[in-house]
């Protein structure tokens, strides 16, 4: 499996807000996670109300996982899923780096360390190196997206029963002629 970094939100802005586009595609992921009956214990989605502030770049986030995977690649996984967390569950303000900082203390990782490195932005190259890789060399143009051997691209929040499919076609060495 190779994973890498997709910044949706590349630049900053100075303001951003949570709009009807936005906010009708964080209902429909909840609403898809909800009804998937191969899901258990699906993630609660916060749905903001219109006009509530949004990170204004997905960036420093990003930064922060690429400095954790690097100097603390056994607590990369949490911290990962607690970005996840902060962002789609409570709402956090992922672009700001007081946040991030405050979160590495969490999982036990150097926020004077971190601080310097979103400063500084030392992981800038290793964030958008990744973005060239996804999007020149497998196409991806949004998140997630999941790529099988022979298999269209699977792109957004779909039903579990669609990801086992494309799995059991490309295990059997079947491609998919949708």
């Amino acid at each position: 499996m190779i994973e890498k970094f997709f910044p949706l939100r590349r630049g900053v802005e100075n303001h951003a807000e949570f709009t009807e586009y936005i906010i009708g595609h964080r209902h429909a992921a909840s609403e898809q996670l909800k009804s998937d009956a191969e899901v258990s214990d699906p993630p609660a989605f916060s749905i903001p109300p219109l006009g509530t502030r949004y990170p204004r770049s997905s960036m420093p986030a990003l930064e922060a996982a690429a400095f954790v995977q690097r100097n603390y690649p056994d607590r990369f996984d949490a911290f990962d899923l607690a970005l996840f967390q902060a962002f789609f569950t409570r709402t956090e303000d992922i672009s700001n780096i007081d946040f991030l900082v405050r979160l590495a203390f969490d999982y036990n990782i150097s926020m004077e360390t971190l601080r310097e490195a979103l400063e500084s932005r030392q992981f800038k190259e290793t964030v958008m190196k990744d973005f060239r890789v996804a999007s020149e060399e497998f196409g991806v143009t949004g998140i997630p997206t999941v790529i099988l051997p022979d298999q269209f691209p699977i792109v957004g929040a779909v039903p579990t029963s669609q990801y086992r499919e494309a799995v059991q076609r490309a295990i059997r060495g079947r491609p998919n002629r949708r």
